[in-house]
Order: structure tokens, then C-alpha cells, then sequence
């Protein structure tokens, strides 16, 4: 019994695997459809009026502080005491460590800027944003099973953002020590796409019912196609903002994904019983 239990798992665990790269390869075509449904869809266009003015003005702000201090640490530590080498030797040196810094910088700094724009939208402007995705989940004919409210939206936005406050402040970590251990700025990087990915999977699945654990727990399982998503705003993190208005897109990417996840539990309503008159 136990060998037939195991098997089914590692069955269900590989078809889960197969299900989620070959959804992560189809990422760039999944984002074409979204952004044909959003301009199609006048409504949904009208709910992103005030996230977009509240998480653009924010990761407008973030980014250029974040890449300032990002790219003056990184280059200070590594470039050290090259006044001892022949000028051309440090010329092409110093230039091609400044280039890979400065695009790890604004790599880095996009992420954190789009994550801060997020959590700003989240909280000020949650009851749109949950609007539009519910929108979103009932033309994908996905289970809503909470309705946006403007103080509920919000103290949601503030309960789940603060969960996550903890990885970005980790995120944080990580960065401030690459600034003596450079290695460690690709490990920032990698975590920051996980973060982002979460986002967009993460309200979609909120309001189709579950919790903040199975959501995480679920989201893990399906971590290849996450990663891919959260990727490809990562490389459109270098222009301050554009993953603020991509973020709709991603959003709706994150939706028609699910509708091809098996182990989507959602729980369903009791029905009412209904008396029946003779």
C-alpha cells in the first residue's frame, strides 16, 4: 500500500513538473493573449486608473534610490587598488566591471522598485486591483469566492503584504551584504523574480479562496512557471515603472495559467437545502 502511495505521488509530482515548464515556455504567448484581452475590455482598463498613479509614482521613487547605493557599494569593492596596473589594463577593467555593476544594479533595483510599487497598490489602491482580477476570473470562469470591498480590500492588501514584508526585507539583507560579498548579488536576484512571480500568482488565488499557506505551498509546486513569469518582468525591471503597467498582464498570465492546474483545490459553498412544496 505504501509502495502504490508513493508511486501515485511521484506520478502526480512529475506530471505536475511536465504541467508547469510546458506552461513556463508558453509564458511570452500567455502575456500576448492577456494583453489583447486587457485593451479589448474597457472596464478592466478603467480599475487600473488609480494603481497605476499610486505603484508608478512608487517605483519611480524606489528604484533611484535603491540603484544608486546598489551600484556605488558594488563598484567601490571591486574595484580596489588598480592605480598599480598599466592604464589600459585598468581602463578595460574598470569599464567592464562598471557595465556589469551598473546592469546588475538596475536589474536588482527594478525588482525592488516593482516589488515596493506592488506592496503601495496593494494596500492604497487593493479594492481596484481586486476588481480588475476578480473581472478577470469570472470571464477565465474561475471560483471567486471573495468580493472586493474598499476597507476589506485594503486590510487584506495590509495583512498579506505584511507576510511578505518579511522576504523583502530579507531580500534587503542580501543586498546590503553583497556590498562585501558581491557573489551573493545573483542570489538577491533569483529570490527577487520568486517574489515577483508570487505577486502575480498570489491575489488570484486570495480571492478564489485560499489560504496564505496553500497558497504558498501551491505556488511552490508550481515554481518553474512562477519563475518564468516572474522572470520576464524582471528583464523589463531595467525601465523604471514598466512592471507597474505590465503588471495587469501578469496578473491575467498568472489566471489563464490556472485554469490548467489539476491540484487548484478551491473550496466550494455548502449548498443551501431547499424546501420543495407539494
Amino acid at each position: 500500500m505504501t509502495v502504490s502511495n508513493s508511486a501515485t505521488s511521484s506520478s502526480t509530482s512529475s506530471s505536475t513538473s511536465s504541467s508547469s515548464l510546458a506552461l513556463a515556455l508558453k509564458t511570452p504567448f500567455t502575456l500576448l493573449g492577456a494583453f489583447s484581452e486587457v485593451v479589448t475590455t474597457p472596464m478592466m482598463l478603467l480599475y487600473l486608473i488609480p494603481p497605476y498613479i499610486i505603484g508608478g509614482a512608487t517605483a519611480y521613487f524606489v528604484f533611484f534610490q535603491v540603484s544608486d547605493y546598489t551600484y556605488l557599494t558594488l563598484s567601490t569593492w571591486l574595484i580596489p587598488g588598480l592605480e598599480s596596473w598599466p592604464s589600459w589594463i585598468t581602463f578595460i577593467i574598470v569599464h567592464g566591471i562598471s557595465l556589469f555593476v551598473k546592469i546588475l544594479a538596475w536589474l536588482v533595483s527594478g525588482i525592488i522598485s516593482a516589488l515596493a510599487g506592488i506592496f503601495a497598490l496593494s494596500v492604497l489602491a487593493g479594492y481596484f486591483v481586486e476588481c480588475f482580477i476578480e473581472l478577470a476570473l469570472k470571464r477565465h470562469d474561475l471560483p471567486r469566492e471573495i468580493s472586493p470591498s474598499f476597507i476589506g480590500s485594503m486590510i487584506r492588501g495590509l495583512k498579506d503584504e505584511a507576510k511578505k514584508l518579511i522576504l523583502l526585507c530579507l531580500l534587503g539583507i542580501i543586498i546590503f551584504i553583497s556590498s562585501f560579498i558581491p557573489i551573493l548579488a545573483p542570489v538577491a536576484l533569483l529570490l527577487g523574480i520568486l517574489l515577483v512571480g508570487f505577486e502575480l500568482f498570489d491575489i488570484p488565488l486570495m480571492l478564489s479562496g485560499l489560504t496564505f499557506g496553500k497558497r504558498l505551498k501551491l505556488i511552490l509546486r508550481r515554481f518553474i512557471e512562477v519563475m518564468a513569469l516572474g522572470g520576464i518582468f524582471a528583464l523589463v525591471a531595467v525601465i523604471p515603472t514598466l512592471p507597474i503597467l505590465l503588471l495587469p498582464l501578469g496578473y491575467l498570465a498568472a489566471i489563464r495559467n490556472m485554469k490548467y492546474w489539476q491540484n487548484l483545490t478551491i473550496p466550494t459553498p455548502t449548498p443551501t437545502p431547499q424546501s420543495h412544496l407539494h
